[in-house]
């Protein structure tokens, strides 16, 4: 099966799936394995996974091609991609998609099938379910859930400490403010405790732009994970995103030093320590 499936899209049940799991794992093929979801529509969103799973194998891959994306709604040009080429150059690799459905019939996968084609090194397989996902029914399913239900819900997932599980749920139910709060008050912590800055770089592009940018927390949690990454290109974007929010406070000041001193979230961080912050990541 793995032989006749690469380089082209192939339905799949649950028994082939185990099958060809069963071969990658007997032929000692280096494989990254991306479990694709409808939100993966989004081009930005797509290759910033992408590149999430080379790194299993190339740690320090892609970094051209994810500075250039500026949210998840980004795509790569040509010769970002040619880079990424000629850094997979070293060793073999297999690549697969599972749900490719979610990416086919989008205008921009075809571009994307044929750069994976002209790899040398790089081998593709596209697993098509065979059957209707459920993964955004199951999510759906929440719904359902009512406020004292859901309410317990967070409750015990935070004492559990299974703060990403939490994180994807409220996403999911697009509590968009909620999560951001979360990403506020957990971020640094995760990135010091060895939370990968290019997982948490996702997550925090998972919050619409227009209020992830509206947040100098978030902001300036995005220019430190870019930082962590080396993207210097990323890191004065948010850092200049964090700034110009954090001057739009300057009106309910009558000074500078009154300015400084003003809280912007829960934790009682001031405008003062988030501005120091900021500026360290550009020394």
């Amino acid at each position: 099966m793995l032989n006749s499936a690469r380089g082209k899209i192939t339905s799949f049940d649950h028994t082939e799936k185990s099958s060809l799991l069963a071969e990658i794992h007997t032929s000692g093929l280096n494989c990254v394995w991306i479990n694709l979801d409808a939100d993966d529509r989004d081009q930005g969103r797509f290759w910033l996974k992408f590149v999430a799973g080379l790194r299993k194998f190339h740690p320090d891959i892609g970094k051209e091609l994810i500075g250039s994306l500026l949210d998840h709604h980004s795509q790569p040009l040509k010769p970002v991609l040619l880079t990424l080429t000629h850094e997979l150059d070293q060793q073999e690799i297999l690549v697969v998609l599972e749900n490719v459905q979610f990416l086919s019939g989008q205008t921009w996968w075809k571009f994307v099938q044929e750069w994976l084609n002209q790899s040398l090194t790089m081998k593709w397989i596209g697993l098509q379910a065979d059957h209707q996902d459920n993964s955004i029914s199951e999510l759906n399913g929440l719904e359902g859930v009512n406020a004292d239900q859901y309410a317990n819900l967070s409750t015990r997932l935070i004492g559990d400490q299974e703060w990403l599980e939490y994180l994807h749920i409220l996403l999911s139910k697009k509590e968009f403010e909620l999560a951001g709060e979360l990403l506020e008050e957990k971020g640094e912590t995760w990135l010091e405790k060895g939370f990968d800055p290019l997982e948490l770089l996702f997550w925090l592009r998972e919050i619409p732009s227009v209020l992830l940018n509206a947040r100098p927390v978030l902001c300036w949690l995005g220019a430190k994970a870019c930082h962590s990454l080396e993207l210097p290109l990323l890191v004065n974007y948010y850092s200049n995103a964090a700034e110009h929010s954090l001057s739009s406070l300057s009106r309910f000041s009558r000074n500078q030093d009154e300015w400084f001193t003003i809280e912007i979230n829960e934790g009682g961080m001031t405008v003062g320590e988030l501005l120091e912050k900021i500026n360290q990541l550009k020394q």
